[in-house]
């Protein structure tokens, strides 16, 4: 029997935070321990500008919490606008064996979907996954490791990006937009 799938969230806010697998008991066979702060019922689609927080009882979809740039206008004070430049770099995509991935959120929970696939055997060595060229390729289960390794550096890279300008903005070396931008804008090997 596969481990239930648990829907995570913050235990401070309430957020949805991803998937996770229960734990096996070391005590008794066939029975799940169930993490803390997670729940057995799925958040509903969240759409721009929502996120979906666990009330106690139920999931609801609430405004994303202040802080959080919104997509659509570049924020005005710095700290905000490095926070606005790191998620425009960290869904921009990335590159895995010379094909293009979806680095978007939506896409980082169906990469950790798959892992967790392949951790608790649900995925079939050799499944299908779709890149962001719209071309369908076989995978290993190695490979889809691989591929979700790669997606996690990039978002790493661009939290990492995020705290050099913040640091440079505490620091008063970065002053502008343009200063900020600068950290985006370097290629890493």
């Amino acid at each position: 029997m596969p481990a239930p799938i648990c829907y995570g969230y913050s235990s401070i806010t309430g957020e949805f935070t991803g998937l996770v697998a229960a734990d096996r008991s070391p005590r008794e066979p066939n029975v799940w321990l169930i993490p803390a702060f997670t729940v057995s019922v799925p958040p509903p689609v969240v759409t721009t500008g929502l996120v979906a927080v666990w009330t106690g009882t139920s999931w609801t979809l609430a405004p994303k919490p202040s802080g959080v740039p919104d997509e659509s206008e570049p924020p005005t004070d710095l700290a905000l606008y490095a926070a606005y430049r790191r998620q425009q770099f960290e869904v921009k995509g990335s590159t895995w064996n010379e094909w293009l991935v979806h680095t978007d959120r939506e896409s980082q929970g169906k990469i950790t979907a798959e892992v967790l696939a392949i951790q608790i055997g649900a995925r079939e060595d050799g499944d299908g996954w779709k890149f962001a060229d719209g071309i369908f390729r076989m995978l290993t289960n190695a490979e889809m490791s691989s591929l979700a390794i790669a997606v996690r550096n990039h978002v790493r890279d661009a939290f990492g990006r995020e705290a050099y300008a913040l640091a440079a903005i505490v620091a008063g070396t970065a002053t502008t937009h343009a200063d900020v931008d600068a950290f985006f804008e370097v290629v890493v090997d």
